[in-house]
């Protein structure tokens, strides 16, 4: 059984209709939600601005920048939880879209990003490579070199009755050898969301951390098993 995921990162982008922020109203937005959002720097663009916390001792980085046709949340090593983060994101945008004149949201993007450790087998590519993929020493030997097994790539397409889609990347973690790096991107192109239905966007950005965080895992699940029964 695989441990508790661990979130590393969330990314959210929305896409909305083209409109021309003037850095005037980009600050003002910026006075609005800097101490509710804990946000403490504007910086201007040249399409836009971005507002951010600036990186933290413990690494963590928040920042939300609006262009022309999107606005792009990063919590990066952030200590909110996915519920916490989706709230904040309706939050800013319940006080930009009226401040930058954004009349619908089009389409919504985001990228959950967790680590998780095997009980059973020492590192992550031991557990990709032996069990996950059933690779055999001996199927390796012909490379004539030491191999690590990395990932693999999941595609969920869109269905009638699930508008949106999954891809799923499932890797040996670079910065810990014994954890497995999971990540969703969830796309959702659904019918435009009007300011009064942001509530959606948190619910779609939990709806892609809970695929993660539970079908995935409860699939990998099944082949954190001991090596005797392989």
């Amino acid at each position: 059984m695989l441990s508790e995921p661990r979130t590393i990162s969330i990314l959210a982008e929305v896409v909305h209709i083209p409109a021309k922020h003037s850095f005037e109203r980009l600050r003002d937005l910026y006075n609005q939600v800097s101490s509710a959002c804990g946000y403490d720097n504007c910086i201007r663009l040249p399409s836009g601005a971005r507002i951010e916390n600036g990186q933290r001792e413990q690494g963590e980085l928040s920042t939300i920048t609006f262009t022309n046709d999107r606005v792009q949340m990063v919590e990066d090593c952030a200590l909110l939880s996915v519920e916490e983060t989706g709230k904040k994101l309706v939050e800013v945008l319940r006080s930009a879209m009226p401040t930058l004149g954004i009349p619908l949201i089009l389409a919504q993007q985001y990228t959950i990003r967790a680590a998780v450790t095997p009980n059973n087998f020492k590192t992550a590519s031991e557990f990709i490579g032996r069990s996950l993929f059933r690779i055999r020493e001996e199927d390796v030997a012909v490379l004539g070199r030491p191999t690590q097994i990395f990932g693999l790539r999941l595609v969920f397409p869109a269905t009638v009755h699930q508008l949106h889609q999954f891809n799923v990347r499932i890797e040996s973690y670079s910065k810990d050898p014994q954890s497995v790096f999971l990540e969703n991107v969830g796309v959702f192109k659904m019918p435009p969301l009007q300011p009064q239905q942001l509530g959606a966007l948190q619910e779609n950005m939990e709806k892609t951390s809970e695929f993660l965080a539970g079908n995935i895992c409860k699939f990998l699940s099944q082949y954190d098993r001991r090596e005797e029964s392989l």
